[in-house]
């Protein structure tokens, strides 16, 4: 495997220690996840097994009322996205810079890229 951004070398970061892990849309998956960054750039990376994307998308649907829109959950009074608690929980990962680039890999309606 090579980084997604840079083909850099990748060093395992962070593997499951059971076999439970959560999808974007909390979908409750009993298979666990290792996660990546590259030597070269520093990117963040998983690489899902094929069994967990079957799971994760078997019984996929996308929400009628608000597409591409992430629902809003209340964390201490206050409204946060999945994805913006992600970004919160990330920060110390992503480089301190007067300016970032990022690129929203995926297939989802943009709600990541929104939250950063």
């Amino acid at each position: 495997m090579e980084c997604l951004m840079c083909q850099g070398s990748l060093k395992e970061v962070c593997v499951s220690q059971k076999p439970l892990s959560v999808s974007s849309d909390n979908f409750l998956l009993k298979l666990g996840i290792s996660l990546y960054a590259c030597v070269e750039c520093g990117h963040l990376q998983k690489f899902p097994k094929k069994e967990v994307l079957n799971q994760i998308y078997a019984n996929y649907k996308t929400d009628s009322l608000l597409p591409n829109q992430e629902q809003v959950k209340f964390d201490s009074d206050v409204p946060k996205s999945n994805s913006y608690r992600l970004l919160e929980n990330s920060l110390e990962f992503i480089p301190k810079r007067e300016s970032l680039t990022m690129l929203d890999y995926g297939a989802g309606g943009g709600v990541c890229y929104r939250a950063f």
